[in-house]
Formats: C-alpha cells, structure tokens, sequence
C-alpha cells in the first residue's frame, strides 16, 4: 500500500476576502484552459477523492491517489489552491506517503506571491494533516491492490495516421497538440435534448463541460491528452454537434477584427463600440447616413457576404468573435444585418422580417416592394390595435411606409380614436393611446412608445397640443384608482448620480486601480436616516471578460458633501408580482397596473432607497446584514443608467442608515434582479 497509493489534502479559507471571491473563485480559468469548477467537478468523480465546502467559507479536498497519478494531480489541487491565493483567500496543501510522518505542506505566502514549505504542526497550517493521513491510511487499505498494469496500453491514431498513446499531449509525427481547444461551430435545434447523453460520455473521457458556461460547456471543450482529443469528437458528433476547423476560426477571427474598426472608419450613431453602432444601424439608422453606408458596402462588400452566413445556432461565429477581443456584442445580429446593409446598395433582395423592412424603409425606400409596404402596414395596424404595447411600432410603420412626420401620423391615429362611439367602441390600443396622451398633457405623466426615441416622441406630442387635441378623446380621461385593501405604501427616496474620478480603489482581480463609476450622496433626512456617500466601482477589464455581479465593488462613507440636496421622497408601492402575493383574493392586476401607472411608479428610478424590494434571484442575499450589526436599508440602483457592464436590469444592496454610525456597513455581496 506504501508504494501504491499516496495521499493528498487541501485547504482554502475565504473568510479574509470574503463571499464576492468565494463565489468569483469557480469562474477562474486556470493555465490548462479548465475552470475551478470544472476542475473541482473532475475531482469529485475520482474514486476515493473528496471535495466539501463548510459554510461557504471554507473549501477542504483530501483523497488517495495512485503513485503514478500523484504528479498531475498535484500539479492540479496546486493550481486550485493558487487560484484561491490570488482571490485573497488563506491557501495551504500537501501530498504525502500514507506511512510515515516526513512530509511537509506548501502554505501561500501573500508577500512572496509563491507556495512555502511549512511542517504540518506549523502554527499558520490550518489543516490537521496528520490526522488526514490517518484517515486516507484506512481508506487505501480498503481499496485493494492495484491490478497490475497492462503490458502496453492500447493505442490511438491520429488524424496524421500516427499511432499515438491515450496519455499523449502532443503528436511526435506532425506535432498537433491534443490540449488545442476542441470549438463547436453548429448545433442541432434539440441540442439541450441531446446533453445528457453526450455529458455522460464526455465524463467517462475524464470532460466534464462547465454548465454555466455557453451552450452549457459545450461551445468549447478542453481536452488534456490524446484519449480525450481524438475521443471527444465522435461523441459531440453523434449527437448533432459540428465542429469549428482551426483554419475556419482563423478565417472567422480576421473577418471580427475588421468589423470591430467599423465604428471608427465608418462612423454612425457617434459610437465606438461595435454594440452600440449595430444597435443604431438596426433601429435608428436614416437616409442622412446612407451614404456612409454605401461606402462601407462599397469597401467591405466581401466581408459583408461573409457574415451573412452569422446565425443564433451557429455558436462558432461567437468564439471567433470573442478571439478577435469582442465578447459584448450579440453577434447573431449580424447576419441578418449584413443582409440589409447589401440591399440598401441595391445589391441583395430585402429580407422578410419586420425590422429589416423598416430598416430598409428609413434608408432606401425605393428597395423595398410595394406590396412589402402595404404588409408591414397592414400588420402593424392589426398589432397597434389590438395593444398598446405596439403603437411605437405602428407609429414607425406609418412614418417609413408613407413617409410622413411623427407628430402627423400621431394625430391619425388620435382623429381615429376620437370618431369611435359607444356602438363602435375604440380598439385597445387606440383608448390607451387616448388616456395616455391626456395624461401626459393634464398630469404631466411620462408618455413612452418603443421604439420611439423619447425626445422625438415629446416633441410630436407638443406638435399635437398646440394643434389642438379632437374633441372626442374627453371620454377617454381614466378614472383615479386606489391602491387594494392590504397594499401599504412604504417611504422612499430617489437621487441623483454624480460622476467622480477619485478615490480609486484596487480592483480584486486584476490589481487596476479603478474610479468610481457613479457617487451617490445621501443627506440627512429627519432623524431616521443619517448622511452618506456611497460610491460603485466596476473593474472594466475584467467585466468585459466576464461582466458578472462580483466585479462590483460598493464602497459607503459616513456623512455627504456640503450642499447636497435634498433627495425626491415618493411614496412606494409594490410591483405587480409582488402585490398579487400581498392580496389574498380578488387582485385585479390590470387595475393595480394603472395604479402604479397613475402614481408614476411602472417606470423605476435610477436610483431607489427604500420601498419594496421587488423581485430579485436570490432574495436571501437581501437580509444578510451589514457589518456595523445595525438595521439596514435597501439601495437599489440601475447598472446601465449608471454606466456598468453588468448585464442585469437592476442590483440591490444593503446599507447601514442609522444616523450617528462612524463607519456604516455595506452588505459584501449585491442581489441582481
């Protein structure tokens, strides 16, 4: 047993840095292309291998190895352990003979920024190794023999016709190196049905694809030697997957990075992010910026072509995309995008979709068929009818299809809710638009239309004012509703964010010093909320990588500048999901729906202190506390009216209020929503 096994152990304690790093910890890739938690997963299968986490502090693995295995796995819960070091957290691990006490541990030692030596009775060693290898001892006894190893093991090809052994990693005839990741370029449309069973067989490989990564792992594969290399392959195949070819990456990569220059050569919309000049081009785009198209079409024409070929099933042009350093736009657009842009140059016929038609019809009106304009119409008017939700759509389907003003078709469309009577009552989309446009002019309310621009939209409606509204839309005022017996309404304050450059703090990952991203400044208000300054830090390196919630940082100070101004109170009500908890019986949504339209509270603010928390993922991460132990508010904020990359509609945070605090807390992790 001496010889044939060996033991290993590992302990990693976040406690120092805290929740954020122990939850950023799995995500890590490590050198040989895996992540923590595909590693860790890997580990959990080896037989006599242990991995447990306590608390969510703590993460301890232990198991008895082989001794011919004991290299790479050590080399493996090594790489772990230092992944875990450089997110802060206390790294210690040892591999060890299972008789016998002379062994020593390998400790992180922050300062050097390297694994120590340490014996296992060292004071700073965490883990009682001894009493580990006493364990594993029992374990290894129970495990047998190993059965003696084959003569020769049995051997691959590879796709050179070289015979290579399972354990290879790199071809001795042509060179291919079996560590090159293995990309899917095309999937099957039941390609979450056909998972399960191609998981299975990926693990038996010694795979196991990150399910929280894209196509849950399987967009990308990263084999460690020739078994799993030339293995995979056939497994992905059977089940529908397609392969992306290196050449064909490359091909693909050269195409993205010409197409990321297009904001700065071909400039639209005054953007220099390639997400954003594709969103303009597709919604906002009009004749004054054809030409500048043209010349794109005239200059990139075979790229153009090219990337027709981009679909949503098509993973392969996404990993080519994020090579070439784009990892925010959804390429997927450009496929269908590149088709427009080719017919507005009278060079493809015009597509079928909705969106592509107006497109065209704001560019180059003349492209697009007649009998194409009167179905576009004729569909929008039956959606705008029927909802309110798609006014802004048939509003835009008039201005581009008959090429009048927005103010113009507004008013069409108010004289056509003006002439119904009782005997022929208005469409629903007609009375909203009506209750609306009186709302907006006698209350002040907000009025929204997507995909309206808003400005332009309040500039028609003005139009439409002054002109004078038909005197037929009276009917239509609503009538004030209450909120429903049960429902009370919690304080609550909105503020304004500031743009500031310092302090800077240290982002956790990367080391970057990094600005705030948005101050907020909290003044006294009464005797129940004490002054602060709360600050947002986002790392824009790593949340382009990987925009996750733990690149956030939350910083909070007691006491606000001189002169802040006195935050907007509103009264705050909760939103429909959660008032149909509140309300046993009889909720009416769509009356309580116009309740909160009526009191300006469908639309959320920027920034939110207080009130009802709304609908988060995890609403637990809401009630763990701050540090100082005292009660808490909820802040509530916007990340993309903030500036953040964060891909969520909303983040909430715990903060400490309570006047008279010296140094308030703030929860270590925020909630998205």
């Amino acid at each position: 047993m001496a010889t044939q096994y060996k033991g290993i152990a590992a302990r990693l304690n976040f406690t120092g840095p805290g929740r954020a790093a122990r939850k950023a910890w799995p995500k890590v890739k490590l050198e040989n292309g895996r992540s923590v938690a595909e590693l860790l997963e890997a580990l959990k299968e080896r037989p006599a291998f242990e991995v447990a986490s306590s608390s969510g502090w703590f993460v301890e693995l232990q198991g008895v190895v082989a001794a011919s295995d004991l290299d790479s796995i050590a080399t493996q819960v090594a790489g772990l352990a230092a992944a875990a070091a450089a997110k802060g957290a206390h790294a210690e691990w040892a591999h060890f003979p299972l008789e016998g006490e002379a062994f020593l541990c390998q400790v992180w030692d922050g300062k050097r920024k390297k694994f120590v030596a340490a014996a296992p009775e060292a004071r700073h060693v965490q883990a009682d190794y001894r009493f580990i290898q006493k364990g594993l001892r029992e374990v290894a006894k129970k495990l047998g023999a190993v059965p003696p190893r084959a003569s020769a093991e049995r051997r691959l090809e590879c796709g050179c016709g070289a015979a290579v052994q399972r354990t290879d990693t790199r071809c001795a005839s042509c060179g291919r190196s079996f560590k090159e990741p293995l990309r899917v370029d095309a999937v099957p449309a039941n390609w979450e049905e056909a998972l399960s069973s191609a998981r299975k067989r990926l693990h038996e490989l010694g795979l196991h694809p990150d399910p929280a990564a894209s196509y849950q792992g399987f967009a990308e594969l990263h084999p460690q030697n020739a078994k799993q290399a030339l293995g995979a392959p056939g497994i992905l195949r059977d089940v529908g997957f397609t392969l992306l070819a290196p050449e064909e990456l490359e091909r693909r990569k050269t195409l993205f990075e010409d197409v990321l220059s297009w904001p700065r050569k071909f400039p639209l919309g005054g953007s220099k992010d390639l997400r954003e000049w594709v969103d303009y081009v597709r919604e906002r785009a009009w004749d004054a910026d054809r030409t500048m198209l043209e010349k794109l079409v005239a200059e990139r024409g075979d790229t153009l072509r090219a990337l027709q070929a981009v679909e949503r099933s098509r993973p392969g042009w996404s990993t080519a995309a994020a090579e070439a350093g784009e990892k925010r736009a959804d390429v997927s657009l450009l496929g269908p995008l590149m088709g427009v842009l080719l017919t507005v140059a009278g060079q493809a016929p015009v597509g079928s979709e909705a969106w592509e038609l107006q497109a065209v019809l704001r560019l180059a009106p003349e492209r697009v068929p007649a009998s194409h304009k009167r179905a576009l119409l004729a569909q929008a008017e039956k959606e705008g009818l029927a909802s309110g939700a798609r006014l802004g759509h048939w509003l835009e389907a008039i201005r581009w299809v008959e090429r009048r003003n927005l103010a113009d078709a507004l008013s069409s469309l108010l004289q056509r809710a003006a002439k119904t009577n009782e005997k022929k009552p208005a469409p629903e989309g007609l009375a909203w638009l009506a209750q609306h446009v009186l709302a907006w002019k006698e209350e002040g309310r907000k009025l929204q239309m997507w995909p309206l621009p808003e400005e332009e939209l309040e500039r028609a409606l003005k139009e439409v004012v002054k002109a004078g509204l038909p005197a037929g839309l009276a009917r239509f005022r609503e009538e004030k509703t209450a909120a429903p017996p049960g429902i009370e309404g919690r304080d609550a304050w909105s503020f304004e964010v500031h743009r500031v450059k310092t302090p800077r703090v240290r982002c956790p990952e990367c080391g970057a010093s990094i600005a705030p991203k948005a101050e907020l400044r909290i003044p006294k208000v009464g005797k129940a909320m004490g002054a602060r300054t709360v600050r947002i830090y986002e790392c824009e390196a790593c949340a382009r990588e990987e925009p996750t919630s733990d690149k956030l940082q939350v910083r909070v100070e007691a006491g606000a500048p001189r002169g802040t101004k006195a935050p907007a109170h509103f009264v705050d009500y909760p939103e429909v999901h959660e008032a149909r908890t509140l309300v046993k019986k009889g909720f009416d949504e769509k009356r309580y729906r116009l309740f909160l339209e009526q009191n300006g509270l469908l639309e959320r603010r920027t920034v939110k202190l207080g009130g009802y928390a709304g609908l988060y993922e995890d609403p637990e991460q809401l009630q763990i506390g701050v540090k100082c132990k005292h009660p808490s508010e909820l802040l509530h904020f916007s990340p993309q009216a903030l500036g953040l990359q964060l891909p969520a509609s909303r983040v909430a945070v715990e903060l400490c209020v309570t006047p008279g605090c010296k140094k308030p807390g703030v929860a270590e992790e925020v909630s998205t929503g």
